[in-house]
């Protein structure tokens, strides 16, 4: 979850994610007029949160730990990981699908 302008250097970061990663990513531009460019780089899996009042975060939290739930099940039931976002519970109306 970012405003999208990062304030160090995080590519470094993301290669060494790159290197460990089996999940899927999804990345959270939060707030009005928030940058997806970073987030679109390090994933291809980006929602947005228009409006980041706490009733929005609360339900984007709830969301996702239910996506959570439904990956560790599909974990367990088939032994492959979630690859998109078309396999997880539909998001709450606060958040926008932009990739």
């Amino acid at each position: 979850m970012t405003d999208g302008i990062p304030t160090d250097d995080w590519k470094p970061g993301y290669n060494k994610l790159k290197t460990v990663n089996n999940g899927l990513i999804v990345g959270c531009a939060a707030g009005h007029g928030a940058d997806d460019t970073v987030l679109k780089q390090i994933t291809s899996s980006v929602v947005r949160l228009d409006n980041a009042d706490s009733e929005s975060i609360s339900k984007f939290f709830q969301w996702v730990t239910a996506s959570i739930s439904t990956s560790s099940t599909k974990v367990e039931e088939s032994g492959k990981e979630v690859t998109g976002l078309e396999q997880l519970p539909p998001p709450p109306s606060e958040l926008v699908i932009i990739a």
